[in-house]
């Protein structure tokens, strides 16, 4: 009877484990990768405004046909160019300016000479004092046309130096109202 029992009793224990193993559901397959070392940086996303310390609309101050305008995103040092206008026709008018100067300059110098030679003959009476007061007079007014010519120039050098646009400070440019090509 002894034995019975322990054949029961191991009868009923081979019972509970076999029946406990069929019971497992089966195993469920995993994904598996490889752990690389990597540096991690966090970051936090924060919604805001950004406003410049130094915003400005350029201007050139001068009107022509742009030659160059620099693109929207382009990054510029100060002093860098930011856009040109042809300069070209204030090249010319330059010339032109010079050449008047110098055209005033030679007649400043004939007016002096002739002043001079009626001043010597007004003093032997061989010329009229209207002929002296009259060539002083054209002598002075070369001598005012000659400072007219010279501001004039000024200005013109002005309009050059205004037709390439530097950057004021170190920046990028965010925006284009004109093409190059355009006034």
């Amino acid at each position: 009877m002894k034995n019975a029992l322990i054949l029961t009793a191991a009868l009923v224990s081979s019972l509970v484990c076999f029946s406990s193993s069929a019971q497992t559901p089966p195993a469920k397959p995993v994904n598996v990768g490889v752990v690389e070392k990597s540096v991690f940086v966090p970051t936090v996303d924060i919604v805001g405004s950004i406003y410049s310390r130094n915003n400005v609309q350029l201007t050139a101050g001068v009107g022509g046909r742009l030659e160059f305008v620099a693109e929207p995103g382009t990054y510029l040092v100060e002093g860098d160019t930011v856009a040109r206008i042809d300069q070209l026709p204030l090249q010319l008018q330059q010339a032109e300016q010079e050449a008047e100067i110098k055209r005033e300059q030679i007649n400043i110098k004939y007016l002096a000479r002739e002043v001079d030679r009626l001043k010597n003959l007004r003093e032997s009476n061989s010329a009229s004092a209207f002929q002296l007061d009259q060539t002083q007079s054209q002598y002075d007014l070369a001598q005012a046309d000659l400072e007219i010519a010279k501001l004039r120039l000024r200005q013109i050098n002005d309009q050059l130096s205004r037709a390439v646009v530097k950057a004021p400070f170190d920046g990028v440019i965010t925006d284009r109202i004109r093409e190059a090509g355009g006034m």
